[in-house]
């Protein structure tokens, strides 16, 4: 939560809110993400795609967040190792990042912009690190329930419980079960010489 409210917290109406210049905020977002991604090549045994919008399946779950108006970028990170989760990075027009491992579920960094949070670029760049220090780490996926599916990921401290209709689930191709993750592979610095 944003430090500008002091020790009383925020008034409730700055819960419901975004009244800053959000492209002003995060403007240094997409270059640093970039740079961040190139980064993990060198450090793990990962392919770094740059993608086009128009290849996100849009029919997956978005969060239900207006940050979605528009997609800039997409980088999509495929690691060596099978078992281990892609991890997918969308950068907005706004610009935020909508992120999401081998999974139809989308989820947002920052985690909210509303007045209330008062996110800045920093606090955002030290989500994606989280984001990426865990799905780097390896995972869980469960899938339980029949009235309705609940799909909950666990990498590391990075948590996302999604909840479908059984049509839902079917249409997106949810399986119920439990499936692991396994940490990337690093980059081996002996092959490199």
């Amino acid at each position: 939560m944003g430090l500008r409210w002091g020790r009383e917290g925020p008034p409730e109406v700055a819960y419901s809110r975004v009244t800053r210049d959000l492209s002003e905020v995060y403007a240094g977002l997409p270059a640093d993400v970039s740079r961040r991604l190139q980064r993990l090549a060198g450090e793990f045994e990962v392919r770094v795609r740059r993608g086009r919008p128009s290849e996100l399946d849009l029919r997956q779950p978005w969060p239900d967040d207006a940050r979605v108006a528009g997609i800039r970028e997409v980088f999509v990170l495929t690691p060596a190792r099978r078992s281990a989760a892609v991890l997918e990075v969308a950068i907005t027009e706004v610009p935020t990042l909508m992120c999401r491992t081998t999974s139809p579920h989308w989820f947002g960094v920052p985690a909210c912009t509303c007045d209330a949070c008062d996110a800045d670029l920093a606090e955002a760049l030290g989500e994606l690190e989280q984001v990426i220090d865990d799905v780097t780490g390896g995972g869980t996926e469960r899938v339980s329930g029949l009235r309705r599916v609940r799909v909950e990921q666990r990498f590391g401290a990075t948590t996302s419980t999604v909840w479908h209709t059984p049509g839902e689930a079917r249409a997106l191709g949810v399986r119920r079960g439990r499936r692991e993750w396994a940490p990337w592979p690093a980059r081996s610095l002996a092959r490199d010489i």
